[in-house]
């Protein structure tokens, strides 16, 4: 078992979850990067039983100080423009360090040098940086987390309206919670998918329609599946205020998923986890029942 990973992204989804399985499921301090501004806020709470350093992607000596005596990393940050130069400037540091760390990246749709989509040639182009540089890494590679459905819960419940602009495509959905579950695995060591690409979904896949029907049992009303276009959504998107490279990513996804690049069940969850996925009845039944709904509006009204 390592003696010390490096969590990134802390502060976000998927960082927290992996954190928090390292201590409560492997009794592991995992060390947590988080912003200096951040540590530094009124609202900063420490978390119980990790160690926390400060550290920013474009301060190499930072990187440097959290990435000092650590056996694995797991790689995470925000879908950004300057993704590729953040996550390789940490994976260049770790190559230098006298016991290179393994790492586990989380990577996502369209992974692939010639992907349509931004975000997922910049993920390409990461993954490659990585293997250049000699190291051992594993890249995870979900294809829609079923949280992204999270925002929707209101209206869903309010009006019985479950909007998407992916036409009637089938899309391999899995809980954020079960990517975190793989990767601790991956960082505390002796899977069988380590220093591999491996995508990860759940046991099949949905159509909207499908989520419309567990939603309309989950909330105990009817919910129905109203379809948008492309030209919609970009209308809509154009009015938020939110950067055009955003906007064209979240279009980008929703065309890839209409070309059935989300329907490619893997059986990677159950078995490194040796249980079946998380499905979307469940964690729509979850949030029914007062769960975290853990969703954050990529559509935002105008």
């Amino acid at each position: 078992m390592p003696r010390k990973i490096l969590v990134t992204g802390f502060t976000g989804r998927l960082g927290s979850l992996v954190a928090s399985r390292l201590r409560d499921q492997y009794s592991l301090e995992p060390r947590v990067l988080a912003r200096p501004g951040r540590i530094e806020s009124a609202d900063w709470q420490p978390p119980v039983g990790m160690e926390v350093v400060a550290g920013d992607y474009d301060d190499l000596a930072s990187l440097d100080a959290a990435l000092e005596g650590v056996d694995a990393v797991f790689l995470v940050s925000p879908v950004h423009p300057e993704m590729r130069k953040r996550e390789l400037a940490l994976a260049e540091r770790a190559s230098r360090t006298s016991s290179v760390p393994h790492i586990v990246k989380v990577s996502g749709l369209g992974t692939r040098l010639d992907s349509f989509v931004d975000s997922g040639r910049w993920h390409a182009e990461i993954e490659l940086g990585i293997n250049d540089l000699g190291m051992t890494a594993t890249y995870l590679r979900p294809l829609f987390f079923m949280q992204n459905l999270g925002f929707q819960v209101r209206a869903m419940r309010e009006t019985g309206k479950l909007l998407g602009a992916v036409g009637d495509a089938a899309i391999a959905m899995v809980d954020a919670r079960d990517i975190a579950e793989v990767a601790g695995a991956v960082l505390v060591g002796g899977t069988d998918i380590e220093g591999q690409a491996v995508t990860l979904t759940g046991a099949r896949s949905v159509t909207y329609e499908d989520v419309a029907a567990a939603a309309s049992r989950a909330f105990g009303r009817r919910v129905a599946y109203t379809p948008q276009s492309l030209e919609e959504v970009r209308s809509t998107l154009s009015q938020s205020g939110q950067p055009d490279w955003h906007v064209d990513i979240l279009l980008q996804f929703n065309e890839a998923f209409r070309r059935g690049w989300g329907d490619a069940v893997s059986d990677t969850v159950s078995r490194v986890l040796g249980r079946m996925p998380r499905t979307v009845d469940a964690y729509l039944a979850e949030v029914a029942e007062g769960g975290s709904v853990g969703g954050r509006d990529p559509f935002p009204s105008a």
